[in-house]
């Protein structure tokens, strides 16, 4: 496995030294739709969200009762809300950091990691909604339909309860010291996100490039969700059938963001080819579940 990662790294380097140009002119394009789309869609929440954890705010806003229908307790039903509300891949460092922080244990850190993938809500709402169908109420349907299979699935697997070991008391730190970690957590993971962005965005654009149209669309598509997006909105397709694509990528991720998961998170992470599973089941329950929006809308 180390020699065809070695040889493909090597023909990486070659293609992107040999294809100076495409390479600059791929790198610009995914550094603006980073710095246009992705932090202005992103950042505050995930600030907001980080501080709100911290904090302590968010562990006791959901009835009890209701965090036990999905086999969690309030902590680590407010792990899902910071999930949630965070993103790919966001949301999954997030869980993996409370998991060497040693509140959750390896189990329930697996079912959340498995689970708590959503695409980030400022995202999908303004860049989605609002930017590209000018509807924010359609950019809504599209992340509830993701965020409904998200507690469809924790309501299935409730019988793997999750109690975290949750500190009790409020945070000992003050409210500026987490506003400040919030704003560094949140600055350093968007870098990341970035520099994942531009290197897999330029390493298979020149890929592609090779391949005929018809075959090189779909994998663009698949390979990258916030420029998948917009290539979907590019095509001659009708607006419902643009609607049910945008749908089922942003229930899978996008390859570049289970490779981000997958470097990021180190300890809780499962083997790739059940959480690739769990995208495909989150792409098309995510699709149906937009059906019936669309449905009940008319």
């Amino acid at each position: 496995m180390k020699k065809i990662l070695r040889y493909f790294l090597l023909t990486a380097l070659l293609l992107c030294l040999c294809y100076g140009s495409t390479c600059i002119k791929i790198s610009s394009r995914s550094l603006t739709l980073w710095f246009e789309n992705l932090v202005p869609s992103m950042f505050v929440t995930m600030v907001l969200i980080r501080l709100l954890y911290k904090q302590q705010m968010l562990q006791h806003l959901v009835p009890d009762m209701i965090c036990r229908m999905f086999g969690l307790d309030q902590a680590s039903f407010a792990l899902v809300i910071s999930s949630m509300l965070l993103g790919f891949p966001n949301g999954s460092l997030f869980i993996e950091e409370a998991y060497r922080r040693k509140e959750l244990d390896l189990q329930g850190a697996q079912r959340l990691f498995l689970i708590c993938c959503f695409p980030t809500p400022g995202f999908v709402i303004l860049s989605c909604g609002v930017g590209l169908y000018h509807n924010a109420k359609t950019g809504f349907y599209l992340y509830v339909s993701s965020v409904l299979y998200g507690f469809f699935m924790l309501w299935l697997t409730r019988s793997k309860s999750i109690h975290t070991h949750h500190i009790k008391h409020q945070s000992t730190n003050s409210f500026m010291q987490d506003f400040s970690a919030s704003l560094l957590e949140s600055g350093t993971s968007l870098f990341m996100i970035g520099g994942y962005l531009m290197i897999f965005m330029s390493v298979t654009g020149i890929v592609f490039s090779f391949l005929p149209q018809l075959v090189s669309l779909p994998l663009r598509i698949c390979a990258e969700f916030s420029s998948g997006v917009f290539l979907i909105q590019a095509t001659s397709l009708s607006t419902i059938c643009k609607l049910l694509c945008t749908s089922a990528l942003l229930g899978f991720g996008g390859f570049c963001v289970h490779m981000q998961i997958y470097s990021m998170c180190d300890n809780c992470k499962t083997k790739y080819r059940t959480f690739l599973i769990y995208r495909i089941l989150q792409s098309l329950l995510s699709c149906l579940i937009f059906c019936i929006f669309l449905y009940l809308s008319v």
